[in-house]
Order: structure tokens, then sequence, then C-alpha cells
């Protein structure tokens, strides 16, 4: 059976903005103790959602770009040294993303997406 994308816009674009919430108050919170692993494992759980949903939907980009965020924060809390000024900055990208991933996505554009550059930066961190 294939899921029918534009059944789950709306899902998809309400969970999209909600993660990209979760990832602004978690940076907020490492801006002022980038030592707090538990901002950076919120960050995780949050790209770990949203690239699951991503990638069931086939908005490949945005799946790819999330899985390559959370699997940087995975290093970043297990490595114990807290956030790094380069980690918080590409988080910041990582947003700005989301909000355009959202417009092309309820726009009907969504899988003319690529965040291929992005990611990259994300998984050389």
């Amino acid at each position: 059976m294939q899921l029918n994308q534009a059944m789950f816009i709306d899902k998809f674009c309400n969970e999209a903005t909600q993660v990209k919430e979760k990832i602004e108050g978690a940076l907020g919170a490492l801006n002022e103790n980038p030592e707090n692993n538990d901002e950076i494992l919120v960050i995780k759980r949050a790209s770990h959602s949203l690239k699951g949903l991503s990638l069931m939907l086939k908005f490949t980009a945005v799946g790819q770009l999330m899985a390559a965020a959370e699997q940087v924060s995975e290093k970043f809390a297990n490595g114990g040294r807290g956030a790094d000024p380069d980690y918080l900055y590409l988080l910041m990208e990582v947003l700005t993303a989301l909000d355009e991933s959202i417009d092309k996505i309820k726009s009907g554009e969504g899988n003319s997406l690529n965040w291929d550059e992005l990611t990259e930066k994300l998984k050389q961190l």
C-alpha cells in the first residue's frame, strides 16, 4: 500500500513546526549553558521523530537532514563536551531549512527540496 502524501501534509507541517519549536527552545537553553546534555538530547529526539515521518512520506531531503541532525546531536551528547559554536550554528541553519521545507511542502513543492549541502556539513561536524 502506498501512502498519499497529500493526505498527510497538514499532519507533517504541524509535526515539523513542533520539532522546530523544540529545537529552538533547546538552542536557547544551550546558548545559556552549552554543557547541558539534556538539551542536546531534546534535539536528538525531536530530529529522530521528524526523520521518521519525513521518510515515511517520502520527503527524503528533510528526512536525510533530520537524520544528520540526530546523528550529530547523539555524537555531542555522548561526547560529554556539550555544544560547540559550530554545532549551534548548523542547528540554526537546520531551523531555517525547516521553515523553508514547511512552506514548500504546503505549496506542493516538497519533493523539490534539496538539503544535501547542509546535511553534509552536519555529517562532517
